[in-house]
């Protein structure tokens, strides 16, 4: 397997679980077929989602065990076992939004109604304990680190990962992220006016809002080195990423997308290529009109006339902190089919984008493709993934 050079971050494996499959196989197939409607509506708020159903078994939350499922897939994927010596000096960094920043309140409202201290409650009150928690259960020794930055928790979680194997932390480190559906999120995003009340329809001129959803992903990132050193060959490589904030709005883009730009340049620069190279963007897609002008628009300003775009949001919903590690794992699946799926749910794309987003199956040829990522406070994130041969 050639690399593009020996500092290469390696995709040893990856697995994750969301409304768009219950681990990457299942994924494959449904990201080519039209979804079905969401498959909840939020009582009184008339506010439909999609929710993925699994047993819960009591003292854990549904966010570990998602994650649980995501880990499972992606180490096996890679070829690795945990308790094994690699494993501990590996690294973990995980991304989340309102999973973990909320942790307080449960434990204040039990603490107000029972007067003790719920044991359980207080081991999860910091917002990095979800991640402290699978380093331990994975034997984990490496950097461990949790990041909550709205909806590109994630993705950031993939970067700096990134950046402990370039720098010699570790060479494997596990990167990801998990949300779950919740009242806070369900109903803040109501309260703001951006829910759909029926599918959401990224890129649309008849789009009305976006649905949530939810979902765990991971991502194992591993040195060439390392990966040669264990004959694991995986055609896949983290190729670039970059992060920048508008410093314009605390909830709305910067009309002209200033930090997404930068986000997005910065990206292929440390990838080393230029827009040409990059053969299709996994965009945001929330399906608002605020994200989905403000996206087209910087999209079709760096990449031009053949530029193929499309949202994955249609499918699984907005999982806000795990959206970006989703569909970066999504966006590896494309680049190893060699196809992309339309934005479904788009029938008329919006006129006021300069570029309509991709509106069939439609085969690519390449090696990169990009997925970007943007939140609250203006925040924005690109990935570009890469694959040999």
């Amino acid at each position: 397997m050639s690399f593009p050079d020996s500092n290469a971050v390696v995709i040893s494996g990856m697995g994750g679980i969301s409304p768009a499959g219950r681990d990457c196989a299942e994924t494959r197939k449904n990201l080519y077929v039209p979804p079905p409607p969401p498959n909840r509506r939020y009582p009184v708020l008339n506010m439909p989602f999609r929710l993925l159903v699994v047993p819960v078994p009591k003292g854990r939350k549904k966010s570990d065990v998602l994650l649980s499922i995501a880990l499972r897939e992606a180490l096996s994927d890679a070829g690795l076992t945990p308790g094994e010596e690699r494993m501990r000096r590996a690294g973990i960094c995980l991304g989340s939004s309102g999973d973990v920043q909320f942790n307080d309140l449960y434990f204040l409202d039990d603490f107000r109604k029972n007067t003790l201290v719920n044991e359980s409650l207080l081991r999860n009150f910091t917002s990095g304990s979800i991640t402290e928690k699978f380093a331990e259960e994975l034997g984990i020794e490496g950097p461990v680190a949790t990041i909550s930055n709205a909806c590109v928790s994630s993705a950031d979680a993939v970067s700096l990962a990134a950046m402990w194997i370039q720098s010699g932390k570790c060479d494997i480190a596990l990167a990801g992220g998990v949300d779950r559906i919740s009242k806070m999120p369900l109903t803040g995003f109501h309260a703001l006016g951006v829910t759909s009340d029926g599918s959401c329809k990224p890129f649309d001129r008849d789009r009305n809002g976006l649905n949530l959803g939810e979902g765990a992903g991971i991502v194992v990132l591993e040195s060439v080195r390392s990966a040669a050193a264990r004959k694991h060959k995986s055609p896949f490589f983290l190729a670039g990423f970059g992060a920048a904030g508008d410093a314009f709005h605390i909830t709305a883009p910067h009309a002209e997308g200033r930090g997404l730009e930068q986000a997005i340049r910065m990206a292929l620069s440390r990838a080393g290529i230029g827009p040409e190279s990059v053969s299709f963007v996994n965009a945001h897609g929330t399906g608002t009109e605020a994200n989905d002008l403000c996206e087209g628009t910087v999209l079709f300003r760096i990449f031009g006339e053949k530029l193929r775009y499309f949202s994955t949001k249609s499918i699984t919903g907005h999982a806000l902190g795990a959206a970006g590690i989703l569909e970066l794992i999504f966006t590896l699946i494309m680049l190893d089919e060699q196809r992309i799926p339309p934005s479904w749910n788009c029938s008329v794309p919006d006129p006021r984008l300069p570029a309509p987003p991709v509106m069939e199956v439609t085969p690519v040829r390449g090696s990169y493709a990009m997925s970007t990522s943007l939140a609250f406070g203006g925040c924005n994130t690109a990935l570009i993934a890469g694959r040999c041969g």
